[in-house]
């Protein structure tokens, strides 16, 4: 295999860097309290490839003003209920990223005489919830949906993030309010008041990305590695990520089987994955489309099917038609448009623990050095860090080839997927 020093690589080695910024390229956003402005995936102006089923929300905290491991932080709000999918919270270190903990919406214990909508079917009415951020020298045991902190941390990231059914969504939480931000004296237990916003290299970190996507080079088959947890990780999650160029008469498809997701809320707990998703982007960091697992169209054998091509191909109409026929999902990629660097990414959103084809099993390319950092000089995967050696037909794989390829009256769907 050729050199595959990725996009995401190098991407990633420049957001290490930026973790031991100075304060001055620190941001301090509006509003002066409680969360940032909301971040709509499918907002077309918003960036670093977003899933478009998704809204998420940032707030920084400063805990370097108040004695080390004496507040903590309460989020007091009401359960989401339109359209909701999934919603959690995660605490980060604002210098680092390093991720201390998340509290997902199905292991959220209700505030008395509410009921959590994700746990129970049908389900109605407002009902409420609070999640308590807890320094790891108090004792957390006292605070109901606890999420525990290192007490000598200076300043701390949350982010609100919730997916919906459909990437046709508003920019809200779920038809209610965002949760109230207070802090409190965690001795007492007593609130203090609202906790004011503080500094943050959130904005600067994704600002950074905007201006350092590299050069994509063409590839002759589409290989799926798995990028390091330097980011902002929600949880137990994790993606897969492919980078390619497209032209006017080539395509770029690949395949493979997908988890199971829940289509009900009885099945939350015991399906794969809660979500999973395919999204597609540019080098301007612009999601162009999100494949949704509900909507997703599957083959006779259960594998997903995916191809990219130009509309702008003479022979686009029949395409489009053998793609309907095949139950391929067809994504349209403008080359004249959006240029021929691409991205896709393959999501798994809350991964079952013992799920046999979770991402996450996957080594990740680059390996981290013993900084934490990755490691600049791991620019060939081996066996170990691909998702079609580790998840066999379970990790996508697949070419890029001239459209006649597909064409050809003796393609076949399993034609998609090389055989190494």
């Amino acid at each position: 295999m050729k050199n595959h020093f990725s996009t995401l690589t190098a991407l990633l080695l420049a957001i290490a860097v930026t973790s031991s910024c100075d304060d001055n390229n620190d941001i301090v956003p509006a509003p002066e309290y409680g969360w940032g402005v909301a971040m709509a995936g499918n907002d077309p102006n918003e960036r670093t490839w977003p899933d478009l089923s998704e809204n998420y929300w940032e707030y920084t905290f400063n805990l370097s003003k108040h004695a080390e491991g004496s507040v903590g932080l309460r989020f007091t709000g009401q359960f989401p209920n339109v359209d909701t999918r999934f919603f959690n919270i995660t605490l980060y270190s604002d210098r680092t990223t390093e991720r201390f903990g998340s509290m997902e919406d199905f292991n959220i214990i209700p505030e008395s005489g509410s009921q959590n909508p994700f746990l129970n079917d049908g389900v109605t009415g407002s009902n409420y919830f609070a999640v308590n951020a807890i320094p790891s020298t108090a004792d957390a045991s006292k605070y109901k949906n606890a999420i525990v902190f290192p007490a000598n941390t200076e300043r701390i990231t949350m982010l609100l993030r919730i997916y919906f059914n459909s990437i046709e969504h508003g920019s809200d939480f779920g038809g209610v309010d965002l949760p109230k931000i207070t802090y409190f004296d965690v001795n007492t237990g007593e609130d203090i008041g609202e906790a004011p916003r503080g500094k943050s290299l959130y904005y600067t970190r994704f600002l950074g990305i905007m201006s350092r996507v590299p050069l994509i080079k063409s590839q002759p088959k589409l290989y799926f590695t798995l990028a390091p947890n330097v980011l902002y990780q929600n949880g137990p999650t994790g993606y897969v990520t492919t980078a390619n160029r497209m032209h006017k008469d080539s395509t770029l498809m690949f395949r493979f089987i997908p988890p199971v997701h829940p289509n009900s809320v009885a099945e939350n707990a015991t399906a794969d994955v809660r979500y999973w998703s395919i999204c597609i982007g540019d080098t301007t960091t612009y999601t162009l489309t999100t494949l949704v697992d509900r909507t997703v169209l599957k083959d006779e054998k259960g594998y997903v099917n995916v191809m990219i091509a130009d509309p702008q191909n003479t022979h686009f109409s029949i395409i489009k038609n053998k793609a309907a026929e095949m139950k391929i999902n067809l994504v349209e990629w403008n080359v004249e448009k959006h240029g021929e660097p691409m991205m896709a990414f393959y999501r798994q959103m809350y991964i079952r623990k013992d799920f046999e084809y979770s991402v996450q099993k996957i080594a990740t390319f680059p390996r981290l050095d013993d900084l934490g950092h990755p490691d600049p000089t791991d620019t060939t995967p081996g066996p170990e860090q691909l998702a079609n050696i580790v998840l066999g037909e379970h990790g996508p794989f697949g070419y890029k080839k001239h459209i006649s390829f597909f064409l050809n009256d003796n393609f076949k769907l399993e034609d998609i997927r090389p055989k190494d």
